[in-house]
């Protein structure tokens, strides 16, 4: 949906995707702690693929993490933020809710 700037009045908005953002960050920090940490105690258990179970947990968090916190914040941007950018003026907005 594109919006019309109220400063302005131009049609070049685009949505801002902050919550997406930092959400995406977020999800990929605590993905990559947790797979990490939990390959980290199953390597502790002697397991003969110890350091590339922790690498591959790693990453597996990684990408969980930042894919699911990216889909919070989309919700985020959608339901909470809805925060627009005009590229002619840089003025931000919120448009009308439907």
């Amino acid at each position: 949906m594109t919006s019309l700037c109220p400063h302005c009045g131009s049609a070049h908005t685009v949505p801002q995707r902050t919550g997406e953002r930092v959400g995406g960050s977020i999800g990929l920090v605590t993905g990559l702690a947790g797979g990490f940490s939990g390959a980290l105690r199953g390597a502790a258990s002697a397991a003969p693929a110890g350091p590339y179970a922790a690498i591959l947990g790693g990453l597996v968090g990684g990408a969980v993490g930042c894919g699911l916190g990216a889909k919070v914040g989309c919700t985020v941007d959608e339901h909470i933020l809805g925060n627009t950018r005009c590229q002619d003026c840089g003025h931000t907005h919120s448009p009308p809710r439907a």
